[in-house]
């Protein structure tokens, strides 16, 4: 694992050539023990969808599935290492994003605000009232929630874990998103990158004041 990690770092450190699905998605197959550890990663990672189904919580809980015909996966999986790096949060999360309709992804942070963790969301207003929108859930459960004011898109897709960890990529927080689009997205801790989004966020939080 430590190799495989150290080779991943190395290519994107160098930038040697061009980093291919390929080259990524090898060092996050092999970094296994980062997946079940439900870890951050201490620098930058990059996440490929679709994934071929959602993972087993028996799975992501590191317990044995009883069901022997459980059709959720059982490996390391895109979405598994964001679910994991989620529940990581411990004091504050700033999620700006386009649309979610995710249900997984929705209840962590509603568990979240329920053991404290300061939630705040950021989303674009047309997108609030399609078809299995989170958004009135967030709302139900006290979770402040703000929207643009124009007709134009709010189109980001990032989030900001506790000041130090950030989200980014094309993927928004929905089913199609998952199992079916091709996205990406990049977990990294790199303070250079993550000063700017949270300015940003912070910018349109007031922006987007009631």
């Amino acid at each position: 694992f430590f190799y495989a990690y150290k080779t991943f770092l190395f290519l994107w450190s160098t930038r040697i050539g061009m980093l291919t699905a390929s080259n990524v998605w090898t060092a996050v197959k092999l970094s296994t023990s980062a997946f079940r550890n439900k870890l951050c990663p201490d620098s930058t990672i990059v996440l490929f969808f679709p994934d071929l189904s959602y993972p087993c919580k028996w799975y992501l809980n590191d317990k044995p599935c009883p069901n022997k015909s459980c059709k959720f996966l059982h490996k390391p999986s895109s979405l598994g290492y964001l679910m994991n790096c989620l529940n990581q949060t411990i004091f504050s999360i700033d999620v700006c994003i386009f649309v979610i309709t995710s249900q997984d992804l929705s209840e962590i942070l509603i568990k979240l605000h329920k053991k404290g963790v300061i939630v705040r969301i950021i989303t674009d207003y047309e997108k609030m009232d399609l078809n299995n929108s989170q958004i009135e859930q967030f709302r139900a459960n006290g979770i402040q929630v703000r929207h643009d004011k124009t007709s134009f898109l709010m189109h980001h897709k990032f989030a900001i874990i506790d000041g130090k960890t950030l989200i980014n990529g094309s993927f928004n927080w929905t089913n199609q998103a998952i199992t079916g689009n091709q996205e990406n997205l990049i977990i990294t801790n790199n303070q250079l990158l993550i000063k700017p989004f949270k300015d940003q966020f912070e910018k349109l939080w007031i922006m987007y004041k009631p």
